[in-house]
């Protein structure tokens, strides 16, 4: 998974090209790829492969290793709804703009 755009760090992959991919996991993405990785297309990344040299083990070409938990995760995190952070930016805003008021009075009834 990555962002829908590069203004928010999505890396855009190429249907047919070849990558290394460096993908980071946490609870609630299993696995996510972002600009600021060293991901890249396998023809530019021949420095990162001679440091990780041969793979242990090879997987067919478009095979993909998943776990029942990865598939649960992944049932899971198909939703159109926001998460419980999905308003997150409006609601600091909005307490910002509150304190900003409430500053803005405290200054007003100070005043000579």
């Amino acid at each position: 998974r990555t962002a829908g755009s590069s203004a928010a760090c999505g890396y855009t992959f190429v249907k047919g090209e070849t990558y290394l991919v460096y993908a980071d996991r946490d609870e609630a993405d299993p696995m996510r790829v972002s600009l600021c990785s060293r991901t890249a297309l396998v023809a530019d990344a021949e420095e990162d492969l001679d440091f990780l040299g041969k793979p242990s083990q090879e997987l067919d070409s478009g095979a993909r290793r998943t776990s029942k938990r990865d598939e649960a995760n992944r049932k899971d995190n198909c939703s159109a709804s926001p998460g419980p952070t999905g308003h997150t930016g409006l609601g600091w805003m909005l307490l910002f703009l509150a304190g900003a008021t409430l500053a803005l009075r405290r200054l007003a009834w100070t005043s000579p």
